[in-house]
């Protein structure tokens, strides 16, 4: 009796939910992984993602805020020598502001750095990426070089990719 009671109530409750009492969840459609596999500095988070291709492809003009570590100095001189965007001296004449952080730890022997490129106007996000690098060895500033060169190289990339859309 026990049996068919429990059998009736998962019949009305997959009726009740509109469903079969055997029916499968629906599966959702695959999205690629957000981690890199494998070792070494370009493992763990993906580094880079377009958030709004169509606002990247307008932004002409660039204010790049004080960063840790002096990371703010080392893109400016990065992106200025790419040429695809002027850089603002003042952020009222930019068309979107690149900000972040830059963290050096010693302890973990790391340094993680984060940049977010977003319109100046409303703060809406355009553009991110996500670098960590091992430090002591190779000291912090070959490793600051190393990550702005990167953080360019994958804006470049980015701005390449949102072209080709």
């Amino acid at each position: 009796m026990k049996h068919v009671m429990g059998v009736v109530m998962i019949a009305v409750l997959s009726a009740a939910l509109g469903g079969t009492a055997s029916a499968q969840p629906q599966q959702q459609p695959e999205q690629p992984p957000t981690l890199r596999r494998g070792k070494g500095p370009a493992a763990g988070p993906n580094t880079s993602s377009i958030v709004n291709a169509r606002a990247l492809m307008h932004v002409h003009t660039i204010f790049i805020e004080p960063m840790e570590n002096r990371l703010g100095i080392k893109l400016a001189g990065d992106l200025a020598k790419w040429g695809r965007f002027r850089l603002a001296v003042d952020r009222r004449q930019a068309d979107a502001i690149l900000s972040g952080t830059c963290l050096d730890s010693s302890r973990l022997r790391l340094l993680h750095s984060e940049v977010f490129l977003s319109n100046r106007v409303t703060g809406a996000a355009i553009w991110q990426d996500i670098v960590r690098l091992p430090l002591y060895p190779p000291p912090l500033p070959k490793a600051l070089d190393a990550t702005a060169a990167k953080i360019t190289r994958d804006l470049a990339s980015s701005y390449r990719r949102a072209e080709s859309k």
